[in-house]
């Protein structure tokens, strides 16, 4: 899933590494089943960490649509090409919560 690969690329390891000592079939077993999601790493930004958690999600019919991720990253790219001073208050940023709405599959 597209979720997944973000993980990865924001976290910068494998998912499930701290689970090296269990066997491929448990671990595909614990993924099938929905019991088994990588684990949030430290220092995410809330917006990107919400967007993992909702992707992410065990019901299939809660993850977002490709379309919505896209939308998001966009309006990301959007604010910090036009903040590039300083990228840690526009995780946070008002115009950032005003623009996304993570409740919803839409954007405002």
């Amino acid at each position: 899933s597209y979720t997944i690969i973000m993980w990865e690329v924001l976290a910068r390891l494998l998912p499930y590494f701290h689970l090296q000592d269990l066997s491929t079939h448990k671990l595909l077993l614990g993924v099938a089943t929905n019991s088994m999601r990588p684990k949030m790493f430290a220092n995410c930004p809330k917006i990107i960490k919400l967007l993992l958690i909702r992707g992410l999600d065990g019901d299939k019919n809660k993850r977002p649509p490709i379309s919505f991720i896209l939308k998001i990253m966009q309006n990301l790219n959007l604010i910090i090409n036009k903040n590039q001073e300083s990228l840690k208050p526009i995780f946070e940023s008002q115009e950032l919560n005003e623009r996304l709405d993570l409740n919803k599959k839409t954007l405002k």
